[in-house]
């Protein structure tokens, strides 16, 4: 069987969670010995990394060298710009150029493979005359429409909702975005698989450290961590709140992640309230991200939703206490890992359970041990393996 994965979106050297999940899906395949010939197609500007970090015998790199792609993008975002002045979602008008404009990427992924892999949330082609599995992590624009401006809400309706009726199978990584996807995108459930996501188990060798340095910043001996983008509903301020409140424990806590729409009102809270306990340190690369886990005495999420979170795993794999609010996804997580809850409505929930963390009240290394072990079953060649027989199932 020929499976191809498309990537051609990707960007190198990128920590975001779509590379994350891509990377790690081709590394498991590479892995996987079974007699399948695997076709990654890439972008111009990502084949010298894909190269380089994809190897093995069964394994194609193809690049896509599309033609005009600004002049492309640019059409494509005026048609969304039409559909908000409008009214009206254009997404037949939308389907239409894209598919005119990747007709040459069709006809090579059609001669290539067998089925096709999109783990990027959005088709590039919509109606590939093959079988299709698409991976969508998210869709916060349904349900959180508030996390997004006029524009990316409109590209992300049409994006999404044209990507989902043109694949043959939708995969989910909880039941939730399952449900989710099912209600919003209408559809069918059989037609959705639930794998969860993987994790890289080359992130938890031992490694020792000359010092506690990342970027010219020295991180505090003792802190909670929450790397996340900043996003309206990851709910740093409500996690700020509780910390400011808690201004006589002097508990000093560590943010990472991409400035997203919600950065600026994190970032003034802190300045207004003078928290200086509190150390935003970028965007971490994967070795600085090893670190600021390892220094760290806690992990904490407290989002108000999410539709599953490679934090959790990180977090376990890290050996570390896990701090999340009690949203749907993190209980679906907890049958498989033993994970801290607090009410994400009630703020006094909250400090105190960061009172009790942070003083080792409710830390026991059996339960992160046990964390641990329960973990094997989430590596990357596992999650390959799955994928495998579901392309076995829709050939």
């Amino acid at each position: 069987m020929r499976i191809g994965i498309d990537l051609i979106d990707l960007v190198p050297k990128n920590n975001q969670g779509i590379n994350v999940y891509s990377e790690n899906l081709v590394n498991g395949f590479i892995k996987f010995n079974k007699k399948i010939k695997l076709q990654v197609y890439v972008s111009k500007k990502y084949s010298e990394f894909a190269k380089k970090n994809f190897r093995g015998k069964n394994i194609e790199i193809i690049v896509y060298n599309q033609q005009y792609s600004y002049l492309k993008i640019l059409i494509l975002k005026f048609i969304v710009f039409i559909s908000i002045l409008l009214f009206i979602k254009q997404n037949k008008l939308y389907k239409l150029f894209k598919n005119y404009f990747f007709r040459d990427f069709k006809n090579i992924i059609e001669k290539k493979s067998d089925i096709l892999i999109c783990p990027n949330v959005i088709l590039n082609y919509y109606g590939l005359n093959l079988r299709t599995i698409l991976c969508i992590h998210d869709i916060q624009h349904e349900y959180l429409p508030k996390n997004f401006n006029s524009f990316q809400l409109m590209e992300r309706k049409i994006t999404r909702k044209l990507s989902v009726d043109h694949c043959n199978k939708l995969i989910a990584s909880s039941k939730f975005l399952k449900d989710q996807c099912s209600y919003y995108l209408n559809k069918n459930k059989n037609d959705i698989d639930v794998i969860e996501e993987g994790v890289d188990f080359d992130l938890f060798k031992n490694k020792k450290y000359k010092n506690n340095l990342i970027r010219n910043f020295n991180l505090p001996d003792k802190y909670l961590f929450y790397p996340a983008a900043f996003w309206r509903h990851k709910n740093h301020i409500f996690l700020l709140k509780a910390i400011n409140n808690l201004k006589s424990r002097k508990i000093n806590l560590v943010l990472c992640g991409l400035k997203k729409n919600f950065f600026k009102q994190v970032q003034e809270y802190i300045i207004k309230n003078k928290m200086r306990n509190v150390h935003y340190i970028g965007d971490l690369s994967k070795q600085e991200l090893i670190k600021a886990y390892k220094f760290s005495h806690a992990v904490i999420i407290p989002s108000l939703e999410e539709s599953s979170c490679l934090l959790v795993k990180e977090a376990v794999g890290f050996k570390k206490p896990l701090l999340c609010s009690n949203t749907k996804t993190f209980l679906e997580k907890s049958k498989n890992f033993k994970i801290f809850f607090f009410n994400k409505n009630n703020l006094k929930d909250l400090e105190d359970k960061i009172k009790k963390i942070y003083n080792k009240k409710t830390i026991s290394k059996k339960f992160i041990n046990s964390n641990f072990k329960k973990l094997e079953s989430f590596k990357w060649l596992n999650v390959s393996k799955k994928y495998f027989n579901l392309c076995k199932k829709v050939y």
